[in-house]
């Protein structure tokens, strides 16, 4: 018996002040980032929730990649605020750490109070970039701050009551991070799809995200007031989210997740660096083949033999690279060969071992992971 189940009610075309009218919390935790707070993305929300009288507060002490400490700093946060509703106003960073303290917290309340006295704090993801899809999973990524490693959480538990999508709170994005955070979609479309769990499910929903990123990203990162694309991106990354949650991925974010972590790369453009590389790899398998080609007709790009076809594809993705000025090497990152050579036994390690891994359509080796990271060099 295999099931499908949406948990994550998806609210668009609103604003997060319109949605929480719908609402009556008694108590609320804003989590965010000191950079989203000096834009004022919170101004609207404070400025409702004082017109209301409801108390609230807010936990910004959040970082990229954020790590165990953070957590442990949340956790005393929300056991404080006592509140009803949670609120998640940020990038994927802030989203997977509200996930993770709201993961530990009912954890540690499991064991003093039982299951049905165990309420759970309504849970809204407010995403401000559009890629991570972490509004509509139940992962979460938080770095070990001894090791640098990253550590996959998945319940539940962390599940999103809602996933708010409110584009104003993207049109401010620097036109890096909207090149960066769509790349990230567009990995998850095309692993998602090609996974070994992919289901039908799955497919659609990555497949209607596969055509909106590439119809959209472009005039996204090159036009910062293009609402529509801006739109149809928060849309596309919420699909592709929903896609790899049901489906998993492959060792494209294996790889990305460890080179991220031991050269701080961010998390979109390590997947982007890895793609090409990944998928010319992934060529040995007829059945990928078969998927990129389909990939490849919605593009134009179709052939009568899916091998030109999936190469075609692959060449599209090298092309829209550029366009978004993305680097090709880790060199453009300013890391160079003798480091990668140094770390290479850790970063092979990691990416063999990651939550990415054993999803990956067909059986990867040490070996294979070596070659894909030697010609990023």
């Amino acid at each position: 018996m295999r099931i499908h189940n949406e948990q994550t009610k998806i609210v668009y075309d609103t604003s997060i002040v319109d949605f929480l009218r719908e609402l009556s919390p008694k108590r609320v935790c804003l989590t965010s980032d000191p950079f989203m707070i000096k834009l004022g993305a919170l101004a609207p929300v404070e400025a409702y929730l004082k017109e209301q009288g409801v108390p609230y507060k807010i936990f910004s002490d959040v970082k990229p990649n954020p790590d165990d400490s953070l957590v442990q700093e949340g956790l005393v946060h929300i056991f404080n605020a006592k509140p009803d509703l949670i609120v998640a106003i940020g990038g994927g960073s802030a989203i997977d750490l509200a996930k993770a303290i709201m993961y530990f917290c009912l954890e540690i309340k499991k064991q003093f109070i039982s299951g049905e006295h165990l309420k759970k704090p309504y849970f809204a993801a407010v995403p401000t970039t559009s890629g991570t899809g972490s509004e509509v999973t139940n992962y979460t990524v938080i770095t070990d701050a001894e090791t640098g490693a990253k550590r996959v959480i998945q319940s539940n538990l962390m599940q999103p009551d809602a996933a708010v999508l409110d584009v104003s709170l993207t049109l401010t994005a620097p036109a890096n991070v909207t090149a960066d955070s769509g790349f990230d979609a567009l990995t998850h479309t095309m692993e998602a799809y090609t996974s070994l769990l992919a289901t039908p499910f799955s497919d659609a929903y990555a497949l209607k995200a596969f055509e909106l990123i590439f119809a959209n990203l472009v005039q996204a990162f090159e036009s910062a007031d293009s609402r529509c694309a801006k739109e149809n991106m928060q849309i596309a990354a919420s699909l592709a989210g929903l896609a790899f949650n049901h489906s998993g991925l492959g060792i494209n974010h294996s790889i990305a997740h460890s080179l991220g972590a031991i050269f701080h790369i961010p998390h979109g453009r390590a997947n982007a660096l890895v793609l090409p590389s990944v998928m010319a790899f992934n060529l040995k398998n007829q059945g990928v083949t078969r998927r990129y080609a389909d990939l490849a007709g919605m593009l134009g790009l179709g052939f009568d033999d899916p091998q030109r076809s999936a190469a075609a594809l692959i060449a599209a993705v090298e092309a829209f690279k550029v366009r978004l000025g993305l680097p090709s090497c880790l060199q453009d990152l300013g890391v160079a060969r003798e480091q990668v050579e140094q770390a290479m036994p850790r970063i092979v390690e990691d990416a063999f071992n990651d939550y990415c891994t054993p999803s990956h359509p067909f059986t990867v080796t040490r070996d294979d992971v070596a070659a894909i990271v030697r010609e990023l060099i």
